[in-house]
């Protein structure tokens, strides 16, 4: 095992950037509004980059420049606190044009992922949980969901990232699987309330 101990160490980093949640979630809430309402996903699209995701880019940057994180791969759940809240704030801002837009659908689906956030938020004042897991969880279940059932190689994705996150010492087995029930919840609730 010690001679494959570097291939793994670069893996594991490899799958952590690639499926990281701050482009995963927002491309997992498109998709999802691409299937269900086409004509709005560009204009959302649009504002999800604006209003959150270069918002929060630009913060983790801030933050590695300052010194007060160390990569954008925050290891120490003390150091999530702000980003967290930061981000609920910039959702809220996308909620509330959504809602002056009437923007119905759209509205409808962000306001579960937005749940979810604040969900995740409290909770890590308790736990670390997953965020990568959660993040990952929703993009394959948007994708199975969208391609139909036959579909499951995005399944796969989520024990992958899992063994990443726990590989890389980020996350334990108890913080991944959070991560991934807090993000099968907020799914099935969008099909709960038939948004999906």
């Amino acid at each position: 095992m010690e001679k494959y101990k570097h291939f793994f160490d670069i893996l594991s980093t490899a799958i952590s950037y690639l499926f990281f949640p701050v482009w995963i979630l927002p491309l997992s809430f498109y998709l999802l509004l691409e299937r269900i309402d086409a004509g709005s996903a560009g204009v959302v699209a649009f504002l999800l980059v604006v209003l959150v995701i270069v918002p929060i880019m630009t913060l983790l940057t801030y933050l590695i420049k300052i010194g007060e994180i160390k990569k954008w791969d925050i290891q120490k759940r003390q150091n999530r606190y702000l980003l967290y809240i930061f981000t609920l704030v910039c959702g809220i801002l996308l909620l509330w044009l959504l809602q002056s837009w009437s923007l119905t659908m759209p509205f409808a689906i962000f306001s579960v992922f937005l749940l979810a956030a604040a969900l995740l938020t409290i909770s890590n004042f308790f736990w670390k949980i997953s965020v990568h897991a959660a993040a990952i969880t929703a993009f394959a279940l948007v994708l199975v969901n969208n391609f139909g059932g036959e579909q499951i190689w995005p399944l796969l994705l989520i024990p992958l990232v899992g063994w990443a996150r726990i590989y890389r010492k980020n996350h334990t087995l108890s913080e991944v699987i959070g991560g991934i029930i807090l993000s099968g919840l907020t799914i099935y609730l969008v099909k709960l309330l038939r948004l999906l």
